[in-house]
């Protein structure tokens, strides 16, 4: 087929000699590039490059991740499709107003009229009705739940009532907690009678002589 004589190194091949997401099969035609593996007609290369774990193509020039998290999409503009090698798309959040269920490569459209409160929402129950995220405003301790707010569940806390945080580890709080501080390490059960506490934290009998 008719191309662009072109050398790199000491290999000559034909540029866009093979259509996107083949290569040469090394007798004068094309064959399909391995799966997971892309090429472009005008990468100039002979051989097709393998995408790498995780991910995975839909059209031989793109790789991409076999699939995002719930909350976000492939964002196939993040990928250069003009590159001279192959290129990796990304998973980003979901804009306002879209939704994803997890392994999804696109983020769903809420219903007409409705939109999210945030970005990076999981279920079409996030879609609220335009404008209600400005109207409802939760307080602290809550979050916002689609269109209720809720309290923070136990062992989390919330500063503005928007998001919920995590306290730190081994440290517990109740439900609707608002501040970092009402995460506190959990206390421990009374000793039996008859017993103390070491610095060790553990139970054991009082020595001879004391209570």
């Amino acid at each position: 087929s008719s191309g662009i004589n072109a050398e790199y190194g000491d290999v000559c091949f034909v540029l866009g000699s093979c259509p996107d997401g083949t290569q040469s099969d090394g007798a004068g035609g094309c064959k399909d590039c391995p799966a997971d593996y892309v090429r472009g007609a005008d990468w100039g290369d002979v051989e097709c490059f393998y995408c790498g774990d995780g991910f995975t193509t839909h059209d031989g020039v793109t790789c991409r991740p076999k699939g995002c998290e719930a909350g976000k999409y492939i964002n196939y503009d993040s990928c250069d499709l003009g590159s001279s090698s192959h290129c990796l798309t990304t998973c980003e959040a979901c804009p306002k107003g879209q939704y994803s269920t997890g392994n999804a490569y696109f983020c769903t459209h809420c219903p007409t009229g409705q939109t999210t409160a945030t970005t990076g929402t999981t279920s079409e129950r996030d879609c609220i009705d335009d404008n209600a995220s400005d109207v409802v405003t939760c307080e602290a301790g809550q979050e916002l739940s689609g269109t209720s707010c809720v309290d923070c569940p136990e062992n989390s806390y919330g500063l503005d009532g928007k998001t919920c945080t995590s306290c730190p580890d081994g440290s517990t709080s109740p439900s609707g907690s608002t501040s970092a501080d009402d995460c506190v390490e959990p206390t421990p059960e009374p000793c039996a009678e008859g017993e103390g506490r070491g610095t060790d934290g553990v139970c054991s009998t009082c020595p001879a002589n004391t209570y």
